[in-house]
């Protein structure tokens, strides 16, 4: 590849194209998953070797991964990887970062799924958090993540899940009274 030839085989600049590259090859579909997981193996190497193992841009490419492993249903290796994001998202950008709520969000979906109803909590507290920051008040992720915290609310049989359901409730009738006025 002449670019690995003028730039090195870790440039930064790899990372961005292996991500963009391997982005496609997951929207194509079908057997293109493998293709995408060598692209998204050569960026987190390329990432590493010339930016450092705890680097925002590092992290990103880590979250890219994650979702991968969901897609091959590898989803211990995909929390390994989320929460890693997660560590580097919170120290750099702090705990109130879009970046951090998203890695959250995703780690709160699978202790849930994992039966890890505090720790499923945890996470999913601190994306509500993070969305109410960042969303209106009937976006979708902020509705998506005020769902997970109420679910797991009621698994643990919390007094809180009254008064998040309530919060959930008032902000789908904002939704749907959105989607009326248009």
């Amino acid at each position: 590849m002449a670019i690995k030839h003028h730039w090195g085989e870790y440039h930064p600049h790899l990372i961005t194209l292996y991500t963009s590259l391997a982005y496609s090859y997951l929207k194509k579909g079908g057997d293109q998953i493998f293709a995408a997981q060598k692209l998204y193996e050569a960026a987190l190497k390329a990432a590493s070797a010339s930016l450092g193992d705890n680097h925002i841009k590092t992290a990103a490419v880590k979250m890219d991964y994650g979702r991968l492993c969901l897609k091959k249903g590898s989803k211990q290796e995909a929390l390994t990887y989320f929460v890693n994001a997660h560590s580097i998202y919170n120290d750099f950008l702090g705990k109130s970062a879009l970046d951090t709520g998203h890695a959250a969000f995703q780690i709160a979906k699978l202790y849930e799924e994992q039966r890890e109803f505090k720790l499923a909590l945890e996470y999913a507290s601190s994306a509500c958090e993070i969305y109410q920051q960042y969303y209106a008040e009937a976006h979708e992720m902020r509705i998506f993540a005020l769902w997970h915290k109420v679910c797991v609310l009621y698994t643990l049989r919390s007094e809180g899940v009254k008064v998040d359901s309530t919060v959930l409730y008032q902000v789908l009738l904002k939704r749907d009274q959105l989607i009326e006025e248009e």
